[in-house]
Parts: structure tokens; C-alpha cells; sequence
């Protein structure tokens, strides 16, 4: 009874041992080069911490991560330097943040120092459904910063798809965009829903640069309107002063 029992055990464990992924290498490259990250002693530990929301875009790295030998195993895998996130590919066009575990997060944060990184996307050129956007495509690049309150479309049957081009891949630009016409709303992955002011939604329709019909929100008015009375001040007080000099008495 007792063999009998050893022998259930062992068939139990054999298997969940054989299938158990262990961590053999990790990269951090950036454009030029890559830094191998020290991964001595993980074994087969979960390389994630958990989920949460991602970062604005801003400049990242490439990471390759070994599994059981094989290279790039995760494929699309992207760390944000200054938030200390991962954007992983969770199906295509779907990208999910997180944290790493924290001996891979020490790890790659030391590795990165000697590497150069990518610098913040840069948006090229844009598509709406199959359209192609003409002009300032770049103006694009501020749908991956709209924020507001949760806005659930009210029917899905005439939703759009906006893609996106960029100066190199990353998670930010390769993440899903719907827009939803009847709502004016759009959706990035994963589950997030924003309302686009009314500007900016009628540009999306019209598949034309953003800002370019009428004004809106894209417009920097307050740092421009900054900038032009900080230059009206310069001026004024120079003519003071040449005024005053050609007032002056002469003795």
C-alpha cells in the first residue's frame, strides 16, 4: 500500500515539475546594443508581479527573455525605465502592463543603465479604417493621451479602427484603438474607454489631421498665449528704456 501510494505521488509531481518554465536569460537592448541582466538563482519563479495601468509614452527598451533555453520567448516585451514597467503581448494588438517579479526588476533596472534606450514613439503616419491620414499625422500621437471619464459605447456594429505608425515598435502605438462614431468614443487595450471632445472627434471622422477642424483641445492656447505676452513684455520694456534714455536731460 505504501509503494502504491509513493508511485500516485510521484506520477503527481513528475509532471507539474516537467511542465514548470524556468527563467535562463533575460536581455535589455535598445537601438545600438543589449546588456544581458543577471537571472542566476530565479529558477522557476513567475517573472510578473501583477497587472495595472500602463505609463504615457515616453522612452523604453526591448527585453528578451530566455524560458527554458529558448531566446525572446514572451516575444513583444517592452520595459518603461521610469515607472519600472513591462508592456507584454497578450494577444495581438492587446498589450497588458505590469510589474516584473523583484530580483528580475533589480536586475534589469541595473542592466538598463548601460544601455541606451529608444526615445518616446514618435507617431508617422495614421490610417482611419482605411483611410489614410494626409498631413500632420503625428497629431495622432494625442489619442494616446486622452483621458477622461469612463465612457461605455452604446452599440459596437460601426466601430473603427485607427492604427497607428511609428519610428520603431512599442507598445504604445502597436495597442488597439477603436472609435466608436455614434458615441464619440474611443477604446485602447485593455479596457480602457475615453470620450473625444467634439473637435477632435469630428477630425477622426473625417480622417484629417487632429486639431485641424476647428480649434479644440490639441492646441496648446495657454503656453502659447504664455509665450506671446512674456515677448509683448520684453518689447515694452525696451521701448521704456529707449524712450526714457531719449528724455533724459542733458547737463
Amino acid at each position: 500500500m505504501k509503494r502504491l501510494l509513493l508511485v500516485i505521488v510521484a506520477a503527481l509531481v513528475l509532471p507539474a515539475a516537467a511542465n514548470a518554465k524556468e527563467i535562463t536569460g533575460l536581455a535589455v537592448c535598445g537601438p545600438a546594443d543589449c546588456e544581458d541582466a543577471d537571472v542566476s538563482g530565479f529558477g522557476h519563479s513567475g517573472p510578473f508581479a501583477g497587472d495595472t495601468i500602463g505609463p504615457p509614452p515616453g522612452s523604453f527598451y526591448r527585453l528578451e527573455l530566455g524560458v527554458d533555453g529558448q531566446t525572446d520567448a514572451f516575444g513583444g516585451l517592452y520595459y518603461a525605465p521610469v515607472s519600472g514597467l513591462v508592456a507584454r503581448e497578450d494577444r495581438p494588438g492587446v498589450f497588458v502592463w505590469g510589474r516584473l517579479a523583484p530580483p528580475l526588476a533589480s536586475a534589469v533596472k541595473e542592466a538598463a543603465n548601460h544601455v541606451q534606450p529608444f526615445q518616446a514613439p514618435r507617431v508617422t503616419g495614421a490610417r482611419v479604417g482605411g483611410k489614410a491620414v494626409s498631413g500632420n499625422a503625428s497629431s495622432y500621437s494625442a489619442l494616446l493621451h486622452v483621458d477622461g471619464p469612463l465612457a461605455i459605447p452604446t452599440t459596437s456594429s460601426n466601430a473603427v479602427e485607427i492604427a497607428l505608425r511609428a519610428t520603431a515598435p512599442n507598445p504604445w502605438t502597436a495597442t488597439k484603438l477603436l472609435y466608436y462614431p455614434e458615441d464619440n468614443v474611443l477604446f485602447r487595450s485593455p479596457g480602457t474607454y475615453v470620450r473625444l471632445p467634439e473637435p477632435e472627434a469630428a477630425d477622426v471622422e473625417a480622417a484629417r489631421p487632429l486639431g485641424s477642424g476647428g480649434g479644440g483641445t490639441i492646441v496648446p492656447w495657454i503656453p502659447l498665449g504664455t509665450a506671446i505676452a512674456g515677448v509683448l513684455l520684453l518689447l515694452g520694456l525696451g521701448l521704456r528704456r529707449t524712450s526714457s534714455r531719449e528724455v533724459a536731460p542733458v547737463h
